[in-house]
């Protein structure tokens, strides 16, 4: 009889804590780069990685207080720089799985970005740098922090959430025309800069649109790559433009997703959030009445 695939991440988990326990075990990367657990990967880089992480990271020269949140590549942390005091998020990814595809493309945007240009992009203050712990290795590196859902971010609160293009649709009646033209004019400026310099973001949606200061700032520059450079799609569904899905390297997919986004502010939330979720495609609106055009 097979033993089914709950049953083998199961074994997988248990076998590599009772190696620890017993101080026989390897590190991490090493166990999860075992032929036999190659496809349960995905999985098990996520348990095991959350079951072994330590609680806090520990990085020389921060003070790390809490997690923020979790992305696509690694998990983002409210920290101190210790040497000027001043607050910061601190991105943690684990030298798992697609890591790497984070690390290049944030060293394009350190490379290709200048001073100015990041007036519209959240971008680290420096290149990542490695470090390790008992759960292996894994790189970090630091951008200035978005304000906070309810105020600034504050290490003395329990549950601080920094804020987003899309919490603010979520708990927003409406945005009036002038505040939709205003940010679909700050994402189409930082799209620009991107495209003019050979590049792409790969993933504008509301998750990954911070605000810095009141200001919307594009984040999450780790997807970006070359428009010559042969990627996986990576795009989050709803988001590419489907006329262009066999073509992944294509600069229609950042244009169409701001556009989404802008459909997204634009259109009252009772009539999509609700009812379509934050993905809503062409066919979910056939049929439905059509929407004013005054939408201030």
């Amino acid at each position: 009889m097979s033993v089914n695939r709950m049953d083998r991440i199961q074994i997988a988990l248990e076998h590599f804590l009772s190696q620890h326990e017993r101080g026989e075990g390897v590190s991490l990367t090493d166990f999860l780069a075992r032929a036999e657990y190659a496809d349960l990967r995905p999985e098990l880089d996520r348990v095991l990685v959350e079951i072994w992480a330590p609680q806090l990271p520990v990085l020389e020269g921060f003070d790390v207080y809490q997690k923020l949140g979790d992305g696509k590549f690694g998990s983002v942390w409210l920290a101190r720089d210790q040497a000027t005091c001043q607050l910061l998020a601190l991105k943690i990814v684990r030298q798992i799985g697609h890591a790497d595809v984070d690390r290049h493309g944030v060293v394009h945007a350190l490379n290709c970005l200048s001073e100015a240009d990041r007036e519209f992009f959240a971008v680290p203050r420096k290149a990542p740098r490695t470090s390790q712990d008992r759960a292996g290795l894994f790189y970090y590196y630091e951008t200035e922090c978005a304000d906070g859902e309810f105020g600034p971010l504050d290490p003395d609160k329990p549950d601080n959430r920094p804020l987003t293009l899309e919490w603010q649709i979520r708990n927003r009646k409406r945005f009036n025309p002038i505040e939709v033209l205003a940010i679909g004019e700050r994402l189409a400026k930082g799209i620009a800069i991107l495209h003019e310099k050979g590049r792409r973001h790969f993933d504008i949606k509301p998750p990954n649109i911070l605000i810095v200061g009141g200001r919307c700032k594009i984040a999450d520059v780790g997807l970006m790559a070359s428009f010559d450079r042969v990627e996986e799609r990576r795009y989050t569904p709803g988001y590419y433009f489907p006329l262009d899905a066999e073509a992944p390297n294509s600069p229609r997919h950042d244009i169409y997703a701001i556009g989404k986004v802008l459909f997204q502010m634009g259109i009252p939330q009772n009539l999509w959030v609700k009812k379509l979720g934050l993905c809503p495609r062409p066919q979910d609106f056939q049929g439905m009445a059509p929407v004013s055009k005054g939408v201030g």
